[in-house]
């Protein structure tokens, strides 16, 4: 190889080859070596010198550093004791993490490049989880085992069935202002002729087991009350070598256990915290993992096998689960019909309404040929309904509590005679002992009450 040493004189410029040197091929050339020498030797010798200052300075650096590629993170590299080393520390990015039934986990030994949430839920409370129940440490106090449907609660009234809200249809018949006539039913002020009012339905023709035929009258739904109880509801009725050479970390790409050299700076120390392992039990509010961190354990996100729709209130959602639960409902015991139960206010009650209805009495010509003669009696005593037949072969009729009804002959015709006072349909009131009679073959419809 040859060596040519270039000198500047003011502006003409001389290039003479002076030297050829065959040194492992290193050419000198003094124009930029920045040596004051001006002889070949004196050039090497600088050489020399200044190569072994630089190699003492290059050995010093492969000695600086502990980090490996652990310690490093993925896709960044650092020169290490006279090594390059690779980062190898996964990165995750942002994640949002729903609480379940089942435990989530954000794994170690990665590097959180995002934020790491775990979601909260408004919703997570006692009143939206079942009750007997328990979501990540919250008791619930709502319920759904009520047998109660709304022909059995009172019209108006409410209460969760089954998780459905259910508005009762059971009529309140109750006698709220009957007034001076004071009889629940039967041509009270409010509800006139209710127990003898027919309606679709209300009248059925069959044969009892008894054998008998009869004429059943079903008295119109509802709950009565007594004339002592307006409410009628109450009691009885509701979820130099270049730098980059070195890598290119910063302090924030490595732990802060580590140290790392690169075009950054030698034997810096790594930033990255370690977080430990923890356990998150999801609430109201979000809880955050921060950014920045290294995972040197294992971040659990809890999950509840009780975070189901049926241990959440109807309407609310708790982490993406929409509930079918509920409790919102106004009924009372005396609101929910005796012996059937509903859920209020997260209290199962069980009914105590029943039925209170007075005596009332139908005398009804079902025949009217001389020979078949007979009256129909459809009847309720002491809430209950009995339907009977009497004929002219009858001859001892029918005996009752509120009067007797018998058949006397062809020309003298029925004979009924009252046993207590009563008031009938027909405008009459009628009094203990007094008698009425009529022919075979008149037509009678009365109610007696």
């Amino acid at each position: 190889m040859k060596k040519y040493l270039s000198i500047i004189v003011g502006l003409m410029l001389i290039v003479s080859p002076v030297y050829a040197l065959d040194s492992n091929g290193v050419v000198y050339d003094n124009s930029t070596s920045g040596s004051s020498a001006t002889n070949v030797n004196d050039a090497l010798n600088d050489l020399y010198t200044k190569l072994n200052d630089k190699q003492t300075e290059i050995n010093n650096i492969k000695n600086i550093g502990n980090a490996t590629s652990d310690k490093i993170l993925s896709g960044y590299t650092a020169y290490v004791k006279g090594n390059t080393i690779t980062g190898s520390i996964p990165s995750k990015g942002a994640t949002t993490y729903t609480p379940g039934t089942v435990n989530q986990t954000i794994a170690s030994g990665q590097y959180l490049s995002g934020v790491q949430t775990i979601k909260g839920d408004a919703n997570l409370v006692a009143a939206n989880i079942a009750k007997g129940k328990s979501i990540f440490g919250i008791n619930g106090t709502y319920t759904s085992d009520a047998t109660a449907t709304s022909p059995y609660i009172v019209n108006g009234k409410t209460a969760y069935v089954n998780g459905s809200k259910v508005t009762g249809t059971l009529p309140n018949r109750s006698c709220a202002s009957c007034g001076a006539s004071g009889v629940v039913g039967l041509n009270s002020d409010i509800w006139s002729n209710v127990a003898v009012s027919p309606f679709d339905g209300a009248l059925h023709w069959q044969i009892n087991t008894d054998g008998v035929k009869r004429l059943n009258l079903q008295v119109p739904y509802g709950v009565y009350g007594g004339s002592g109880n307006p409410g009628g509801l109450n009691g009885d009725g509701y979820v130099g070598i270049e730098v980059t050479r070195f890598g290119n970390a910063t302090t924030s790409q490595v732990l802060n256990t580590a140290t790392f050299t690169s075009e950054n700076g030698m034997s810096i120390k790594g930033s990255i915290p370690n977080k430990g392992a923890a356990t998150y039990t999801p609430g109201t509010s979000n809880q955050t993992i921060a950014s920045g961190n290294y995972l040197s354990g294992t971040q659990t996100i809890k999950g509840d096998p009780n975070l189901v729709a049926s241990n959440i209130a109807k309407g609310k959602s708790i982490f993406g689960v929409t509930g079918t639960y509920t409790s919102d409902a106004t009924a009372t015991a005396a609101d929910i019909k005796s012996g059937k139960t509903a859920y209020v206010n997260g209290s199962k009650i069980t009914g105590t309404m029943s039925s209170n209805i007075g005596n009332v009495y139908i005398v009804k010509t079902s025949s009217m040929g001389q020979t078949s003669a007979a009256i129909q009696l459809i009847y309720i005593e002491n809430g209950v309904d009995t339907i009977k037949s009497v004929s002219y072969t009858n001859k001892t009729g029918f005996v009752g509590n509120a009067f007797d009804l018998k058949y006397t002959g062809v020309y003298t015709g029925w004979q009924l005679t009252f046993k207590k006072n009563m008031s009938c349909n027909n405008g009459i009131n009628y009094t203990n002992g007094q008698v009425i009679t009529w022919k075979y073959n008149t037509s009678v419809d009365y109610v007696f009450y």
